[in-house]
Parts: C-alpha cells; sequence; structure tokens
C-alpha cells in the first residue's frame, strides 16, 4: 500500500469541513465550514508572517529555544522561498487563513514538511492542512518526511497519530577546529541543488 496514499486516509477530517470554536461564545462551536486549499504565492508570504507571529507571541515564543528558531527559520523560508524552490500551502476558511505549510522535495522518493501552521480554533485545522498539502505536492514520493517532535509531549502525539512508516534517529554534528567550521559554511554556501547532489554522495558513501 502507497504510504502517502496512508497517510492521506490516516489524515482524513470528515468532508473537508471545520469546526470553530469562539471563546466569546463560551466555547461552543458556533458553525461549521468548507475549507479551500491553495498553493502559496508571494501574495500570501506577509500574511503568513504575520500569521506565525500571532501565533508566537500568544503562547510567549521568545522564552522557549525551539520556537525562537522556528521563528527565525519561518522568516528566512519567505526570504529565500524563490532561491530554495519551496514549496507553500494556504487553507482559508471564507476568505481567512486558517493554516499554511511550507516544504521541498529532499531526494527523488521523500518529500519534505518543514513548516505547518494553523489557527486551532478551527478543530481539524491541523490534519486538514497536512492532507491537502500532502495531496497536492508529495503524491509523485514514497515517504513524507514531517520531521521531529523537539521533545514536545503534544506534538510527538500528534505526529504518531498518523502512524509513520518509520521513525528516524537525529543525530548532531559538531566541529572541533576553526577549518572544520570554515569547511562547513562553504559547504552551506554552495547553491542548493549542488548541496543536494553533494549530501546525496555523502550518504551512498
Amino acid at each position: 500500500v502507497d504510504v502517502i496514499e496512508c497517510f492521506l486516509q490516516r489524515a482524513f477530517y470528515g468532508t473537508f469541513r471545520l469546526s470553530f470554536l469562539d471563546a466569546s461564545c463560551g466555547g461552543i462551536v458556533k458553525s461549521r465550514y468548507a475549507p479551500v486549499f491553495s498553493e502559496m504565492t508571494p501574495d500570501d508570504f506577509a500574511e503568513c508572517i504575520a500569521f506565525a507571529a500571532e501565533s508566537y507571541n500568544a503562547k510567549d515564543g521568545y522564552t522557549d529555544a525551539s520556537s525562537v528558531a522556528e521563528q527565525y527559520a519561518i522568516h528566512t523560508f519567505f526570504e529565500n522561498f524563490s532561491a530554495l524552490e519551496l514549496k507553500g500551502g494556504v487553507l482559508r476558511v471564507d476568505g481567512r487563513l486558517a493554516a499554511f505549510s511550507i516544504g521541498e522535495p529532499i531526494c527523488s522518493n521523500v518529500f519534505g514538511v518543514h513548516i505547518e501552521k494553523a489557527d486551532t480554533r478551527y478543530h481539524g485545522a491541523y490534519p486538514a492542512m497536512a492532507r491537502e498539502f500532502a495531496a497536492h505536492f508529495a503524491m509523485d514520493y514514497t515517504y513524507l518526511n514531517r520531521e521531529e517532535d523537539l521533545g514536545i509531549a503534544g506534538l510527538r502525539k500528534s505526529k504518531l497519530s498518523y502512524y509513520p512508516e518509520l521513525l528516524l534517529e537525529k543525530w548532531t554534528a559538531t566541529c572541533h577546529t576553526p577549518e572544520e567550521l570554515a569547511e562547513s559554511r562553504f559547504f552551506w554556501a554552495i547553491p542548493h541543488k549542488e548541496r543536494l547532489a553533494t549530501l546525496h554522495a555523502i550518504c551512498l558513501q
């Protein structure tokens, strides 16, 4: 069975509908909406950045190192979106941004999801975004890499709910001399496509 198709089935969120939870109504679900997915364009960038910043500020993200790193990554992705050949998608409800996601092909059979942000007042917004993004960009790939859980229990539970095909171990590389660090910086200055080819060659070794 195709791994991506299994993911789409697990991320099913009920006839493509979301429930909106309004705190002003005592937490009562007001209505149901039909979300609309579209491929991200430069016209969406500013709204997505503001959307991510709102979430970051609401949870005092500056007190958490992983949140700070994520926010920096989001800005870096948008500033270099075209150069990095990234893919993005947005999910809107009645024209209002409900979620967005950014990813890219990692290799010939793996598509990676780097960023996924959603308005949690829309119940089901995260699985809706995950499913639509995968269906739009990852159908030609064997695997979908949804990256790590950062040690966050809720995030780990969410990622495991999709019953991943495999979990990869994470490793950290350190440079002990200035010469190694300089060599590392040179490597990351290589254009994206050439860097991917180099990484692939290293993996084969």
